[in-house]
C-alpha cells in the first residue's frame, strides 16, 4: 500500500515466506600426488579417510511473517529525510542430529552415520527486525551532505542445524553507519563517504586441523587430524570510500575509485578439543579478517567518439589474509583490462576485451586447515589447488537486443 500526504511518501505492506528444506549430507577425504596425473595415496588400505566425520543432516519447516513501513519526508527544498521499520516474526521447526546438552552421541567421527547417533527434535520462535534512517541536506545546488543509519537483527535458519552442535539462539546484530559529502556538477560527481559496521554472534562451521599428539583410533602421532567446529564470533570495520567521475565534452571519461578499510574480528575466542584429548585456546580477537583486501585503487578511462568506445581499467588490490592467524597472506596485485566497443546500430553492438593486459598473476580464496597455522614454513614451496585470477585473455564478443 503506498500513498501520499503532504510532503509525505508512505509505503507499508506485509509477507509471508515458507520454505520446507532437508539436508542430508556425507563427507569424505582422500589424499592423492601432487604432479600430472595423480595417483591416488591409500591410508590404511583404504582409498578415503574419515567418512562422515563432518556429515550433516536437518529436515524442517521455516516460516516468516513481517510487516513494513517506510516514509520519504521532503521537509522543504533543502532537507529531505527517509525512514523504515520491518518486524518479523519467524518459526523453525523440524529434526536434526545435535547434540543437546552433555549427550554427545551426535559428535561426528569417522564412519558416523544417523543409525549411530540419534534424530533430535528443534523448535524455536524468533522476532527479527531492522530499522534505518537516511538523511539528505543540500548546502548548495551541487554540494550536499548525506548521512545513513541502519541496524538489523537476524535468527538462526535451517542451516545452523546441520552440524552436530545445537547452534546458538543469540540473534546476529548489524549496525551501520555512513556519513559523507557529495558535489554533482557537470564535469564532475564525486562522492566520498566514511563508514562504520559491526556485527556481532557471526555463526560459522569452519574446518581446522591438529597434527595429533598421540596414536588414536589407529592414527599415529602427527597425524593431521579434521576437526568441524561451529564458531560465533563479531566483526568490526572503520571505512573510507570516494568515487569520481570527471567528464568533458570532447568523449573522454575518467572513473576513479579509492576504498580504504580495516575490517577485524572480535570477542573470537574458543576452545577445541581434538580426539587426542587436546585442548587449544585461541583468541582472533583484533586480527584481521580473511579474503578481505584493505586498500583498492581503481582508475578507469574511457572516450567515445561516434560509434566507437575505447576504454582500459588499472586495479591495485592490497594484500589478503588466508588464515585467521595472520600469518599467510596473498600479496597485493595489479589488475588491467581494457577493450574496444563498435555499435552498429540500436540493436547490435560489437566488443573486443583484453583480460590481464599485463599479465600480472595472483590467488585468492583460502587454504584448508591453515586457519590455525603459526609456522609458515609448512607452506613454502608446497603445491595447492586454488583459485587464480585469470591470465592474458582476448575475448571478441556481439550483443544482438531484439
Amino acid at each position: 500500500l503506498s500513498f501520499t500526504k503532504g510532503r509525505h511518501s508512505i509505503r507499508t505492506g506485509l509477507d509471508y515466506q515458507m520454505n520446507f528444506a532437508k539436508d542430508i549430507t556425507s563427507s569424505v577425504m582422500f589424499a592423492h600426488e601432487a604432479g600430472d596425473n595423480p595417483l591416488p595415496l591409500y591410508r590404511n588400505g583404504n582409498i578415503t579417510d574419515t567418512f562422515n566425520s563432518s556429515g550433516e543432516y536437518y529436515d524442517g519447516l521455516e516460516q516468516k511473517a513481517a510487516a513494513y513501513a517506510k516514509d520519504e519526508w521532503k521537509v522543504n527544498d533543502r532537507l529531505a529525510l527517509s525512514g523504515f521499520l520491518r518486524l518479523e516474526y519467524q518459526n523453525l521447526n523440524g529434526e536434526s542430529a545435535n547434540n543437546i546438552g552433555s549427550d554427545t552421541s551426535n559428535s561426528r567421527y569417522a564412519g558416523f552415520n544417523l543409525t549411530k547417533g540419534r534424530i533430535t527434535p528443534f523448535r524455536e520462535n524468533f522476532l527479527n527486525g531492522s530499522a534505518g534512517l537516511d538523511l539528505g541536506f543540500k548546502i548548495t545546488r551541487s554540494l550536499s551532505l548525506t548521512a545513513q543509519g541502519i541496524t538489523t537483527r537476524v535468527h538462526n535458519t535451517l542451516y545452523h542445524y546441520g552440524g552436530f552442535a545445537y547452534p546458538s539462539t543469540d540473534p546476529t546484530n548489524t549496525n551501520f553507519l555512513q556519513a559523507g559529502v557529495s558535489y554533482v556538477n557537470g564535469p564532475l560527481n564525486l562522492v566520498s563517504r566514511v563508514s562504520y559496521i559491526s556485527q556481532t554472534n557471526f555463526q560459522q562451521r569452519t574446518t581446522f586441523t591438529h597434527a595429533l599428539e598421540k596414536p588414536v583410533g589407529g592414527n599415529p602421532v602427527g597425524y593431521i587430524e579434521s576437526l568441524v567446529l561451529p564458531l560465533s564470533y563479531g566483526i568490526e570495520s572503520f571505512g573510507w570510500t570516494t568515487d569520481a567521475i570527471v567528464s568533458t565534452a570532447g568523449g573522454f571519461n575518467l572513473h576513479v575509485q579509492f576504498i580504504l578499510r580495516d575490517p577485524r574480528y572480535k570477542e573470537f575466542i574458543f576452545n577445541p578439543t581434538f580426539s587426542d584429548g587436546v585442548c587449544e585456546t585461541y583468541d582472533f580477537s583484533g586480527k584481521n579478517v580473511t579474503g578481505l583486501h584493505k586498500a583498492e585503487l581503481s582508475l578507469e578511462p574511457s572516450y567515445t567518439v561516434k560509434d566507437w568506445r575505447f576504454w582500459l581499467t588499472a586495479r591495485y588490490i592490497s594484500r589478503q589474509f588466508i588464515n585467521k592467524t595472520n600469518t599467510l597472506y596473498f600479496n597485493g596485485r595489479v589488475e588491467t583490462f581494457g577493450g574496444i566497443d563498435f555499435r552498429l546500430n540500436k540493436q547490435c553492438k560489437f566488443s573486443l576485451n583484453v583480460i590481464n593486459i599485463l599479465n600480472q598473476t595472483g590467488a585468492s580464496g583460502n587454504i584448508g586447515g591453515a586457519d590455525l597455522i603459526t609456522d609458515t614454513s609448512l607452506y613454502r614451496n608446497y603445491p595447492m589447488a586454488g583459485k587464480f585470477i585469470r591470465p592474458f585473455t582476448v575475448e571478441l564478443g556481439v550483443n544482438v537486443n531484439f
